[in-house]
């Protein structure tokens, strides 16, 4: 009787994560998005790739949220709409890889 429960507690019960950890994970896929953006696009004055924290800044003044059910590849375009719209990043070239 028991095992059955525990049964059907793994079947049809939900994970519930904490703050903390909902926090840490939507921090480090906005991390990864960032750096995926970052390894793709250069400043154009000085042909050298944009920092992680300037991509991430960009982020965050353009409003773009990170969709936790999704990869950060799956969510990354290029070029992205919070470069373009960003005031901080007016140009984004996209390097070959």
């Amino acid at each position: 009787m028991t095992s059955e429960v525990f049964l059907q507690i793994l079947k049809k019960g939900e994970l519930q994560v904490g703050e903390k950890e909902r926090e840490h994970d939507i921090s480090s896929l906005r991390k990864e998005l960032a750096t995926l953006v970052a390894e793709k696009c250069v400043d154009p004055s000085t042909q050298r790739p944009y920092a992680v924290g300037m991509i991430d800044k960009a982020m965050t003044e353009a409003g773009y949220s990170v969709k936790t059910n999704k990869t950060a590849k799956s969510q990354y375009v290029a070029p992205p709409g919070f470069v373009s719209d960003s005031t901080l990043i007016l140009y984004c070239r996209c390097r070959s890889a």
